[in-house]
């Protein structure tokens, strides 16, 4: 019995490592989307500026681009954080099992 529960430590110890794991991933991807949103907003101003001076629409275009570079990279780097954390979720479930697998090889030890 008293192995079971050193396994039963270990594999919670491990389920607590993918836990921590997932949510450093999570934490990432709402950062990605957070800067995403606040792109957005800081092209939004910068077409009301551009809109309201000739000189201010030629810089604009240079501008324009670059924002569109930096979104097409938020949108790759959400997309494979995304990829992690489905795989991650995976790891925190088949971890979950093992861990229930031997707490209920304990309670049974401890029944007979």
């Amino acid at each position: 019995m008293k192995g079971v529960a050193t396994l039963i430590r270990l594999h919670q110890w491990r389920l607590d490592e993918k836990r921590r794991e997932l949510s450093t991933l999570e934490r990432l991807k709402a950062e990605f989307i957070h800067q995403l949103e606040k792109l957005e907003q800081d092209l939004r101003v910068e077409q009301q500026i551009a809109a309201g001076s000739e000189s201010g629409m030629f810089a604009y275009a240079s501008y324009a681009a670059g924002v569109v570079t930096r979104r097409e990279n938020l949108s790759q780097s959400i997309a494979e954080v995304d990829e992690l954390v489905l795989s991650k979720h995976s790891e925190v479930t088949s971890a979950f099992h093992e861990v229930k697998r031997y707490e209920i090889a304990l309670r049974d030890a401890e029944r007979r």
